[in-house]
């Protein structure tokens, strides 16, 4: 017995020392808030996307809103022009009504006009600029409002900055903005939104989580187990072993360089939820021992050695589920399992050594003098729970079977995928609010861009390409959604009208090759040859038609996309091809990985956990009487335990599909939870039950002992892991809450689907079979 302790203590300062190291790499952790990071950046579709923002220009923009209830008066058009000149000092690609030019002729040439007159805005100036304005609506729902009330300043994000630059960024804009608002004196809001924005606050939000909802879960855990247990020495053991394991693993993730992104920034609460599991049942099982007789060392020995294995395939299984995520090829959900995978093994580690010896050191009571038979009205409870299963064991069998046929046709029918930034917030958030001004009152900031390119250099002067390109901005925009479109035909037409004094019969694109190559020389010639780059590339080879969408859903872009291929595949020009980039095209890549990544991570994960508790239960099965061998036994255990987490799991996706929930990055790890987590009820269950079967009992009441002893801390276990996933309720972000209380159903459902549904199902295989002999296991 010294021996054994010795060993605990020397193993418990080895995982503590080492857990310092890791402490060494807090300082360099650090958050990346930019969503469209979680997928590999060398995929064909994304690489393409860079290449369309190196030609074009990235269409991402730090975008200012000025609204003002007095519309544009010439206070309002002047502070416009006075934030523009201050983020032209500092920015290179800044527009607005103050930076732009309409295009007009005089004579025989075709010059750039500014839309607001040099010098001081007067009423005069004003209404100058709205007869260009209404005489080429091409600015709006882009710099200015449909109804002419508000106007947008756009500062481009150059490709190629870091996070902390587009960070930065915003900050400056801020604040330039801010100071010029309010030493105008004008009755105007300012409001902000774009990528770079929502990442901004993305960031904000996830530091703000962490600093807010770990305390949190490491509190509630710490209540609901004190209420369970009934001992401080009991929780004192679970709660270090958390904080500890927390601390290893982001000092693993700062020391690796990997940054803290939406999803890693829920670890904490899984730590919480999960870490103090193994200390649950270490726990209740010692007090269990300590009220059969066993003195302290003696009931920590038999609570190691009786129970350790059963704990231990259980957390090996759950750190398995966790692993698996690891072939996922989104980032961040690679980063959760594989860290959360660590952070587990961490924990495991320590309560097999930290809290056995916290345990002995702090039971101060005397060894009762009492039998091992659970006691308490939770133990019959559950007891007789097992006793019906067995009973109505058909009537169960056929009430699962109807609900997982229901929520999987469910599932089939109404669960969609969805993943953009905008909707990680709740509705009245600023980020929400923002994108709702720039959608009802502007274009949207939801882009798609649509590449044409031609045969070769000068393409794009060709009256097919540009008609093509002309056709297909009317056809996308029939879709409710799409705000604006903007292409080279839309310069190409406006020349073409004002060299015919402003004809509207000739707004449109000039049937001649030869007419439209003038047109663009001639602008050339007076104007800047930069205006057309971001519709045109250098040698007029390709051409970007950009289109702004006031909603980022997934099923929006879908049908936009549809639109573009539709048009295309009757109208595309011979010799001509068309590719589609911009966010909305990166969001579905990034959906398409959700689905992928889940269905293999899920297989993976349920084949995985399979195997282990197969190979747990098949030495057990070598004692078995009967013609059926051991690896029958173990096959058969490893498929029974799968039961009560394909229910969770089938009943998790029909909620989700039910309420609308979508399929996201977050959502996506709930299902790897229910197999990670909920295989720990059924190993317990399954393990006291051989136990039972082994000392001579038959199948019925080795079932009803197995709820009775192993049921209680199942119930603590799925409880106290509800509770700390619900500490995700006040999350900032929309997915995390939707994770949080999905998270904690699937746990209570695994735990009862456990309690209820395997005891029949064992019945079914064991009921006709006498006791079996003792195997060890």
């Amino acid at each position: 017995m010294l021996e054994s302790t010795r060993f605990y203590v020397i193993t418990t300062v080895l995982v503590i020392v080492g857990i310092g190291v890791l402490c060494l790499g807090l300082p360099s952790l650090r958050i990346d808030s930019d969503v469209r990071n979680v997928v590999p950046k060398e995929h064909p579709e994304l690489v393409y996307c860079d290449e369309v923002d190196d030609t074009f220009g990235s269409a991402d923009a730090i975008v200012v809103g000025v609204d003002s209830p007095a519309g544009l008066t010439p206070g309002v058009v002047e502070l416009v022009r006075t934030i523009t000149t201050h983020l032209s000092d500092r920015y290179e690609d800044v527009n607005s009504i103050a930076s732009a030019d309409t295009i007009v002729a005089r004579g025989t040439t075709l010059e750039p006009e500014h839309l607001v007159d040099d010098g001081p805005v007067t009423e005069e100036s004003l209404r100058n600029l709205e007869r260009r304005l209404q005489d080429w609506p091409f600015f709006d729902n882009l710099l200015v409002s449909a109804d002419h009330k508000a106007v947008s300043v756009m500062v481009q994000i150059k490709r190629g900055w870091t996070a902390r630059q587009k960070e930065e960024a915003v900050d400056v804009v801020r604040g330039i903005v801010e100071a010029d608002v309010a030493a105008s004196g004008q009755d105007v809001r300012a409001v902000y939104t774009g990528e770079p924005v929502v990442d901004q606050v993305i960031g904000t939000a996830v530091d703000s989580d962490m600093k807010m909802l770990t305390p949190l879960a490491l509190v509630a855990v710490l209540v609901t187990l004190f209420l369970s247990l009934r001992s401080l020495a009991g929780v004192l053991g679970p709660v270090l072993t958390v904080l500890l394991s927390m601390a290893a693993t982001f000092g693993l993730m700062g020391l690796l360089g990997r940054p803290v992104m939406i999803i890693t920034s829920a670890v904490p609460v899984f730590l919480v939820a999960v870490g103090t599991a193994y200390g649950i049942h270490i726990a209740s099982h010692y007090r269990r021992y300590r009220d059969a007789g066993s003195h302290r060392l003696e009931a920590v020995r038999r609570t190691v050695t009786e129970v350790g294995g059963a704990v231990l395939v259980a957390a090996t299984t759950t750190i398995a589920g966790f692993a698996s995520l690891g072939t996922s090829e989104i980032g961040p959900v690679r980063d959760f399992g594989l860290f959360l995978a660590f952070g587990v093994t961490v924990a495991l580690l320590l309560s097999f050594t930290m809290v056995p010896l916290l345990l002995a050191a702090t039971d101060r009571s005397g060894p009762a003098d009492s039998d091992e038979t659970p006691r308490g009205k939770l133990a019959l409870a559950l007891a007789r729970m097992a006793g019906f299963s067995v009973r109505k064991r058909w009537a169960v069998v056929a009430a699962v079977v109807l609900l997982m046929a229901g929520m999987a046709g469910t599932t089939a029918a109404l669960l969609r995928v969805d993943q953009e930034s905008v909707g990680l917030f709740p509705a009245g958030s600023v980020v929400r609010e923002s994108d709702r001004l720039f959608a009802t009152r502007f274009g949207g900031t939801h882009t798609l861009s649509v590449v044409l390119a031609g045969p070769g250099s000068r393409s794009m002067v060709d009256p097919a390409a540009l008609t093509f390109l002309e056709g297909l901005q009317r056809h996308v925009e029939t879709h409710p959604q799409v705000g604006k479109t903007m292409s080279l035909a839309d310069y190409v037409r406006r020349m073409n009208r004002v060299m015919h004094r402003g004809q509207s019969a000739y707004d449109s694109v000039p049937p001649e090759r030869n007419l439209i190559a003038q047109y663009i020389q001639l602008y050339e010639l007076s104007g800047d040859t930069e205006d057309f780059e971001s519709v045109v590339d250098f040698d007029y080879a390709s051409a970007r038609l950009l289109v702004q969408v006031r909603d980022g859903r997934a099923e929006v872009a879908s049908e936009v996309r549809k639109l573009v291929d539709t048009y295309a595949a009757a109208h595309l020009p011979s010799g001509y091809g068309v590719r589609m980039a911009g966010t909305m095209v990166r969001y579905d890549v990034i959906n398409r990985f959700i689905v992928s990544g889940q269905m293999w991570s899920l297989l993976s994960s349920l084949l995985m956990v399979f195997v282990m508790v197969a190979m747990l239960f098949w030495r057990s099965g070598a004692g078995s009487r009967g013609n059926r061998s051991a690896a029958v036994v173990g096959l058969s255990s490893g498929a029974l335990t799968l039961v009560p987490i394909t229910i969770a799991v089938v009943v998790n996706f029909g909620m989700m599909s039910l309420l609308d929930i979508p399929l996201d990055i977050s959502t996506a790890l709930i299902a790897n939870c229910a197999v990670g987590i909920g295989i720990d009820y059924s190993v317990h269950l399954m393990h006291r039950y051989r136990a039972m079967r082994a000392v001579g009992k038959d199948a019925g009441a080795a079932l009803e002992a197995a709820a009775a002893a192993s049921g209680r801390p199942i119930v603590f276990n799925a409880v106290a892991v509800a509770v700390g996933f619900l500490t995700l309720l006040p999350s900032g972000f929309i997915p995390l809450r939707a994770l949080a209380w999905l998270t904690a159903t699937t746990m209570i459902v695994s735990a009862a689907s456990a309690l209820l549904v395997l005891p029949a199902l064992l019945y079914f295989r064991d009921g006709e079979r006498g006791a079996i002999a003792h195997s060890g296991a």
